[in-house]
């Protein structure tokens, strides 16, 4: 179905905003605001799959537009430019030709850091978490081994679907076996603590956090949909580590 060229940078923008981990309410926000600006009267429902957007015609006519969409990742650096593109548009600072090259651009820009960067976050943020929950040094670098073996994970899950919809379970299954097995011969080694730190990088502390910052802003069905989800990610983290 053809989209009305007036409506079109809305729903682009709409998309961008929930692809980049944009809370619903505050998309929804936005959408009304860059609606009003082009003197477009809309309502607007994004919800982590699908957007339903509303538009009001003259002669009380309506034009109905419903997206089904992926749930939003978690990228910050997208979210914060995604953001400050929308801000631009609103205090007239960007026009909206203007925002949507940039939308384009964000969507195809490459990562800024590259896969030895993102390797060494992952060892390094297992071992930092380590260190920070005052286990002994066989304990950090045991997380931070862990940590490199579960980048690799993390690698072949973009190449494999199988991995992907298992990845949770995957890796804390991994991280315990392997802590199991050294604990064997180091007995220095804080099992549970090493696990915890060694999969900290996929603990949905923030996905918690902005469920939790939907639903105190009313935004229920969005806000109560994430935080099931990322329950239920905890739920995949246990059950690897009781299979491990």
């Amino acid at each position: 179905m053809q989209i009305p060229e007036k409506y079109k940078f809305i729903v682009q923008l709409g998309k961008a905003l929930h692809t980049y981990g944009v809370p619903s309410y505050k998309s929804q926000i936005y959408l009304t605001e860059i609606a009003e600006k082009k003197g477009i009267k809309g309502s607007f429902m994004d919800t982590p799959t699908w957007i339903n957007y509303v538009f009001y015609e003259e002669d009380e006519q309506t034009y109905n537009y419903v997206e089904c969409v992926h749930p939003g990742d978690l990228n910050l650096g997208a979210l914060s430019r995604i953001v400050e593109i929308t801000n631009g548009v609103i205090s007239n600072a960007i026009s909206f030709e203007q925002a949507k090259v940039e939308i384009e651009r964000l969507k195809t820009a490459p990562l800024s850091y590259g896969k030895i960067l993102e390797s060494l976050a992952f060892i390094l943020s297992a071992g930092a978490f380590s260190m920070i929950l005052d286990t002994s040094w066989a304990s950090a670098i045991t997380a931070s081994f862990i940590g490199a073996i579960i980048y690799g994970i993390t690698i072949l899950a973009q190449k494999s679907g199988y991995i992907r919809s298992a990845l949770e379970s995957l890796v804390a299954f991994v991280a315990t076996v392997i802590t199991g097995l050294l604990s064997l011969h180091f007995e220095q080694i804080n099992i549970s603590m090493t696990i915890l730190a060694s999969i900290i990088v996929f603990i949905p502390g923030l996905s918690i956090t902005t469920a939790l910052e939907e639903i105190t802003s009313r935004s229920l069905v969005s806000g109560t949909a994430k935080l099931f989800d990322a329950l239920v990610s905890l739920f995949k983290q246990f059950f690897g580590v009781v299979l491990g």
